[in-house]
């Protein structure tokens, strides 16, 4: 499978903010936005939660301060704290897809999934309305965030999968994210569609799916390692039990070795 050159380019990490002239900001409540905003590009996560905390003391509907530190919560891990902001957030701005992106991930740490399904409904929804042009450009949205041994992985669901060659989820390590060297990747491909239906264990109408590791070496060859198949596109969560097996060095791949570095994030 050639998909690495591919699953590269999807994998950016995107800055996403609300439209600040779509939120009623002026005046010192913008000052104390941009203080909070500029505290938290610093690092100071403990200073910027307290400045967003006193906007919303005296506005609790105040979107952006709703928006970034129900972000800045979810982002650390507290996903129960950062659930009722980003649900008043949505309800104030029912089109936010930044906010029902942020939903789906805290829905889905949470274990509330059919919440997290309807989530993921509103971000179709938000992306086909957008009035914004980058937003309708989206290939991707970024529907969970997985923590193991304190490394940080996100799973981008590509919105769409045509033809019989195509990644349909991708999970990255966050701290690489511009430029990912190791990636998991749900995807189809036509040599093995191929190979299954001429060993007539592919139905028709049907495309076979392969959970996979893809690593790049420094010699600048690329190998792919598949740990399952289904045929047909297999559900999300079953797909993520696969990811954690492989994440926590419980799962064996069908056909070589796992390469070290997956090896490693289990220790």
């Amino acid at each position: 499978m050639r998909h690495f050159r591919f699953i590269a380019g999807v994998c950016l990490c995107l800055s996403l903010s609300p439209a600040r002239d779509a939120m009623g900001q002026g005046g010192s409540a913008e000052a104390n936005l941009q203080q909070a905003v500029t505290q938290l590009e610093r690092g100071n996560q403990t200073e910027a939660l307290r400045l967003f905390d006193a906007i919303l003391a005296a506005n609790p509907d105040d979107p952006q301060a709703l928006f970034y530190s129900g972000r800045l919560l979810t982002y650390r891990g507290d996903y129960a704290l950062a659930e009722p902001r980003i649900e008043r957030l949505v309800k104030a701005l029912p089109a936010a897809f930044q906010g029902w992106e942020l939903l789906v991930q805290i829905t889905q740490n949470l274990g509330k999934l059919a919440r997290r399904d309807a989530a993921i409904g509103q971000i179709h929804a938000a992306r086909r309305s957008a009035i914004d042009p980058e937003v309708r450009r989206r290939l991707f949205y970024v529907r969970d965030r997985i923590t193991v041994n304190g490394r940080v992985f996100m799973v981008q669901d590509m919105f769409e999968a045509a033809g019989s060659s195509f990644v349909r989820v991708v999970v990255i390590p966050e701290a690489d994210a511009a430029k990912p060297i190791h990636v998991i990747a749900l995807g189809s491909d036509d040599a093995t569609n191929q190979q299954w239906r001429e060993n007539a264990v592919l139905p028709p109408g049907q495309v076979v799916y392969h959970l996979s590791t893809h690593d790049l070496g420094a010699d600048g060859f690329h190998t792919v390692t598949p740990y399952e198949f289904y045929i047909g596109e297999p559900d999300y969560d079953r797909v993520r039990l696969k990811v954690m097996e492989i994440l926590n060095g419980k799962a064996s791949p069908l056909m070589g070795e796992p390469n070290p570095y997956w090896v490693s994030i289990a220790r």
